[in-house]
């Protein structure tokens, strides 16, 4: 696992060496692998007092997690995270990792990140995500998205669930994506088209214009 420093001292390099955002948080994502999730935080260092500060009753791994305020140790020497490391859940993570290339998110959650229209160049479903391109991804769970990640552009995806996870290969679980605005220009993002909807007796609206027009023509 790598240290706060590290991660700084690496991200210092790829800017001096000039590299793309793509690049900075595929390398800087990756880098993160192992640093803890905990509720509530946006990548503040890991320590007992920021962890009190985040304390969830629905979230009991905020306190079990860390071995001083579970009462283990009086210190944090030994503790898998005394490097030190940063700290983050879901959304945290991502709106972290894309301030790192100058991307600002706006949403204290998986689901007002994804319904913040200004947060994105494109959103769509799962089956439209341009492969070859840095996404958020989302789970949609009923009207809302429960958990966010970042899929690389290579097949590869990255998130914090139990911990920060680097996964060589997308999961299932995945249902929708989002390019964040400012992360490429305009021209080298497809836009997809919008799958027509079916329309029936007594519908009305923009889709029924253009059926009509349709099949005037």
């Amino acid at each position: 696992m790598n240290s706060i420093e590290y991660v700084s001292t690496l991200l210092e390099s790829l800017i001096q060496q000039g590299a793309s955002k793509e690049d900075i948080i595929r390398t800087v994502g990756k880098a993160t692998v192992g640093w803890p999730y905990v509720f509530g935080a946006w990548g503040e260092e890991c320590t007992p007092a920021g962890r009190r500060r985040r304390k969830r009753d629905a979230h009991p791994t905020i306190v079990t997690a860390c071995q001083v305020l579970s009462g283990k140790s009086s210190v944090c020497d030994g503790c898998k995270w005394d490097l030190p490391v940063r700290m983050y859940d879901c959304r945290g993570f991502t709106h972290w990792l894309l301030e790192q290339v100058g991307i600002s998110i706006e949403g204290g959650g998986a689901t007002s990140q994804w319904t913040t229209k200004a947060n994105w160049m494109v959103q769509g479903p799962i089956s439209e995500m341009p492969r070859d391109k840095v996404c958020c991804v989302f789970v949609k769970d009923g009207s809302k998205m429960s958990h966010t990640g970042m899929y690389l552009g290579d097949g590869s995806t990255v998130e914090c669930s139990s911990n920060v996870q680097f996964f060589k290969t997308m999961k299932s679980k995945w249902t929708h994506y989002a390019i964040p605005a400012g992360l490429y220009d305009g021209g080298d993002i497809p836009v997809p088209t919008p799958t027509k909807p079916t329309l029936r007796k007594g519908d009305a609206g923009p889709y029924v214009t253009l059926a009509q027009t349709e099949l005037i023509q």
